[in-house]
């Protein structure tokens, strides 16, 4: 069966009942008066649809028959779902062919037009008509009608309709509605609605890129989150500054499937950052459970980007299965990537002030008394305290050689003496 198409004059109230061919195509002239939507429902009704011109040969003889009409005709084109992306009605298709009248500025945004015609002052060139009254209200039935709270939100939002805020981020303004923001956010909330909230027509956003933002607000409207490796750090970071704890929990999710010996540390660090504590404990698993993995993860540069605190709940588990001499070299070379000062030989007080009680979680006792003799005692970090270490952790080691058998004896909590028995 050919297709059918449909010419549409949007003016007049007669009806031309003939179909005219071209190609493989039938084309029916409408003629009586309607908007653009209900031309195309009249056209759907018949089987048909508002003719979509793909190529110069079909334009032109769209051009005959428009001739015997009297005023603009409309055609099946629009950019209503995207301002500027133009497509054919019944498929969302780009053109393919377009014949713009370019010399008046078309297509252009005046008045918010989106409908596609020849227009019959300007010799039925393709120009963007603005969308009457009655068009309105059909178009807003088709979208509110039938659907959720959230389809309706989405339309709004991604239609840009009805939006009272507009932010400004980066070099960016991103409108929105201020009842849907203060709904889903009680930072959002206060900054729109609270006592000091935000007066000024354009609200700035710092700190937050335009995609980000722009995908945190896509979560609150209609609850889709894109998040990926490129983008989960920054949506996470948005979440958590505007209390959008469900969006929180979903980048939780997708770094849980993200976990890896070589992403593990950055994914640990994040989970100590947002206070995501099951986050950190299955990383804590992974590495505690794989001696390849804990050796690797101690012995990775990344390592060194650990917090002070996220070190803190690594090191001091029962459940680590590194040998202390490995604990105490990563420490060492965390520290030491920490120092201020650029010199050769690096200061063990210093380093000693970096570690802090970090050394207190160094099972010093479980080593050899040859290996902590060998390797410990030289690095002078655990050396006995006086007027320069007042301010260190008091760490005291007193060494007694000669003896085969030894005891050791933990004292005031980090202090640790080893004191050997004959």
């Amino acid at each position: 069966m050919p297709e059918m198409t449909t010419v549409y004059d949007v003016l007049e109230n007669e009806t031309l009942k003939e179909w005219a061919t071209f190609m493989s195509s039938e084309y029916w002239l409408g003629l009586k008066e309607a908007t653009w939507s209900d031309a195309a429902i009249d056209c759907l009704s018949k089987g048909a649809k508002l003719v979509e011109i793909e190529s110069s040969a079909e334009d032109n003889f769209i051009l005959t028959l428009a001739m015997e009409l009297t005023r603009n005709v409309w055609l099946g084109g629009t950019d209503m779902t995207v301002e500027g992306k133009w497509v054919w009605q019944s498929t969302g298709t780009l053109f393919s062919y377009s014949a713009w009248d370019t010399a008046r500025g078309q297509p252009n945004n005046y008045a918010n037009q989106d409908c596609l015609s020849l227009y019959r002052p300007y010799g039925l060139t393709w120009v963007v008509l603005l969308s009457t009254d009655k068009m309105a209200h059909g178009t807003r039935e088709d979208w509110q009608a039938g659907k959720s709270v959230i389809e309706c939100n989405k339309y709004m939002f991604l239609n840009q309709l009805y939006c009272d805020v507009t932010f400004r981020v980066g070099m960016k303004e991103i409108k929105a509605h201020k009842y849907v923001l203060a709904s889903r956010s009680n930072v959002f909330e206060a900054m729109l609605f609270g006592r000091l909230s935000e007066t000024s027509d354009v609200i700035p956003i710092p700190d937050i890129e335009p995609g980000i933002f722009n995908a945190m607000l896509r979560f609150l409207y209609f609850e889709e989150a894109e998040i990926n490796e490129d983008s989960v750090t920054g949506i996470l970071s948005a979440a958590d500054m505007y209390g959008i704890t469900e969006l929180v929990n979903k980048c939780q999710t997708f770094l849980e499937t993200q976990i890896t010996e070589d992403s593990i540390n950055y994914i640990l660090e994040l989970a100590s950052l947002y206070n995501m504590h099951e986050l950190f404990q299955k990383c804590q698993n992974v590495i505690y459970e794989s001696l390849f993995v804990s050796r690797k993860v101690f012995e990775s540069q990344s390592f060194l980007d650990l917090s002070k605190d996220c070190l803190r709940e690594l090191v001091k588990s029962d459940r680590l299965p590194l040998d202390e001499k490995t604990i105490f070299d990563s420490l060492l070379r965390w520290a030491n990537a920490r120092c201020s000062t650029e010199k050769e030989k690096v200061d063990p007080l210093e380093l000693r002030q970096i570690l802090g009680d970090l050394l207190f979680h160094i099972r010093f006792p479980v080593m050899s008394f040859a290996s902590f003799n060998k390797d410990i005692v030289p690095m002078k970090i655990c050396a006995g305290y006086g007027p320069p270490y007042r301010r260190t952790p008091n760490i005291r080691v007193d060494l007694y050689t000669g003896m085969d058998h030894h005891e050791v004896i933990k004292l005031n909590g980090g202090c640790v003496a080893w004191r050997l028995a004959c």
